[in-house]
């Protein structure tokens, strides 16, 4: 791939050409090898770029594989602006980021841009009602029997979770979605799939707790001079300033009370005791911890599982001493410090940390253990064991 990448810019702009025309005019088969090679195409950001130029994205409106694809590889492209990507991006160079890239990517971006910004891809995709089709295809899905439902839903969430870098996508999952014989909200079908009522899949609840994660743990107080990806920040007046810092406040709050609103609570605190799969249940409980954490920067949410008997008996402290899965002991490592950062908000600092059998700098040392390779020589183990 890298080799036809290199190719002239013209041959470029014809292959892309070529499985549009695919996309939008051939028979199934056609329209399914086209969204294939988008699929596996968009690592590369040379086709990435004429599959803009050419207005892809309207063309592959309907197609949720493809569309995860060009989302995670614009947001790489997106932070490296800000010089924090360790991401090769190179036009002939492959980028196939992980859910945990993407995750630092969409919060770095949050963290410096305001709560107005533009983002051309995101811009697009509203335009045209496309957090609304997402939000629908993960609703139907529940009443799928088919063997890609799981990866559908899970491309849909991935592509949300990307655009919550832009605060008006929030709104949007706080609105009703109106389906055939029923309406919903989008915040429902997102915490339907995180508690796997919609299809048990630990990738697919892994996804939903990223898009709840971005949503519910954002930044309240954002920078102000930069609303647009595409140009550079400017300075702005102290009255422009409050109404932008209310603003993100008001947003913040509304998505909040619609996850309190649709049981967000009880089904964080479900995830955070889950013990299933066994090989993801570290990691479900560490973003279900880290998500209940950032909603618990709303006073009425911090006044409602303050009194639950998982802080007022101890429940969370027995949950935090050992992981599910002993090799996976760096995601309970995180799954620690967000429940210390949890029971600091619930009961304060000083009282939290009194309760808490694992300080932050036993969480460092384990963070330590959990990240160190141990090696050793087969022979001197073997004489060790039979030694003993």
């Amino acid at each position: 791939m890298e080799r036809i990448c290199a190719m002239p810019r013209q041959k470029i702009q014809e292959l892309v050409k070529y499985a549009l025309w695919l996309l939008g005019r051939s028979y199934d088969s056609g329209k399914c090898h086209a969204t294939m090679f988008f699929g596996f195409s968009f690592q590369f950001k040379v086709i990435l770029d004429e599959f803009d130029n050419q207005d892809g994205l309207r063309k592959l409106y309907n197609v949720v594989y493809g569309e995860s694809f060009v989302f995670q590889i614009s947001i790489i492209h997106a932070t490296s602006d800000f010089g924090i990507t360790d991401s090769p991006t190179g036009v002939v160079k492959a980028v196939k980021p992980n859910l945990e890239q993407v995750s630092e990517q969409v919060r770095t971006l949050q963290e410096n841009l305001s709560a107005k910004v533009h983002w051309g891809p995101v811009d697009q995709l509203m335009k045209h009602s496309g957090i609304s089709l997402l939000l629908k295809i993960i609703a139907f899905s529940y009443e799928w029997n088919n063997t890609g439902r799981a990866e559908t839903v899970r491309s849909a969430l991935d592509v949300i979770s990307i655009c919550c870098v832009v605060p008006k996508v929030y709104l949007t999952l706080c609105e009703k979605q109106k389906l055939p014989d029923q309406t919903t909200y989008g915040i429902n079908s997102i915490l339907g799939a995180a508690i796997g009522e919609i299809v048990t899949d630990a990738e697919v609840q892994k996804s939903a707790l990223a898009v709840l994660i971005h949503c519910v743990c954002a930044p309240i107080l954002r920078p102000i001079g930069r609303h647009n990806l595409a140009t550079q920040p400017y300075g702005v007046s102290s009255t422009k300033k409050k109404i932008l810092h209310k603003l993100s406040e008001e947003i913040l709050e509304k998505i909040w009370e619609a996850c309190c609103s649709n049981n967000g609570i009880i089904v964080l605190l479900q995830l955070m005791q889950t013990k299933t799969p066994i090989t993801d249940a570290d990691c479900i409980r560490g973003m279900a911890c880290r998500a209940l954490a950032g909603l618990a920067r709303s006073e009425r949410v911090r006044q409602i599982i303050g009194k639950l008997p998982l802080f007022t008996s101890g429940q969370l402290q027995i949950l935090i001493r050992d992981p599910i899965l002993q090799e996976k002991r760096a995601e309970h490592v995180l799954f620690q410090k967000y429940a210390l950062e949890l029971l600091e908000r619930i009961m304060g600092k000083s009282k939290s940390i009194n309760q808490l059998d694992s300080s932050l700098a036993n969480i460092h040392k384990a963070n330590v253990v959990a990240q160190t390779k141990i090696q050793y020589n087969e022979q001197q183990l073997y004489q060790l064991i039979t030694i003993s």
